[in-house]
């Protein structure tokens, strides 16, 4: 498995990008747990929203790590969302964490609520496939 930047992922900061890595190995795991046999490398993507995204068998997973900000014109808080695609239904989306203050400035989330925010992706990873028989 690998993980690398799509053409304009390259837009992402380092820092966002090594954390977007080290996720992606860390779902890695939990999938080959949980049986799936073809799981894609990670493509990290910064395209107004910033985030990554893979395929595990037939199944897409893109995570959503959205920075924030408040001023006069832009009124949006950070958030962290999973979505979840499969070949048939309509994708799963789950909005993991949200910031919570509203001021003005800079929202976006911060490392307490980012690590709260991964810790749910991962339980709601392993709840959501879980039943099916991979």
């Amino acid at each position: 498995m690998s993980f690398s930047r799509t053409h304009n992922g390259f837009r992402l900061s380092d820092v966002k990008y090594n954390r977007f890595e080290k996720v992606y190995y860390e779902l890695v795991e939990i999938l080959n747990k949980l049986g799936f046999k073809r799981i894609s490398e990670g493509k990290a993507f910064n395209s107004g929203y910033e985030g990554f995204y893979l395929h595990a068998d037939t199944f897409k997973i893109m995570v959503i790590e959205q920075s924030g900000v408040v001023g006069l014109e832009d009124h949006s808080v950070g958030y962290l969302q999973l979505k979840l695609f499969t070949e048939n239904e309509e994708p799963v989306e789950k909005m993991l964490i949200k910031h919570k203050d509203r001021r003005f400035g800079d929202v976006s989330l911060n490392e307490q609520e980012l690590e709260e925010g991964y810790k749910l992706l991962k339980e709601e990873i392993e709840r959501q496939f879980k039943y099916f028989n991979i």
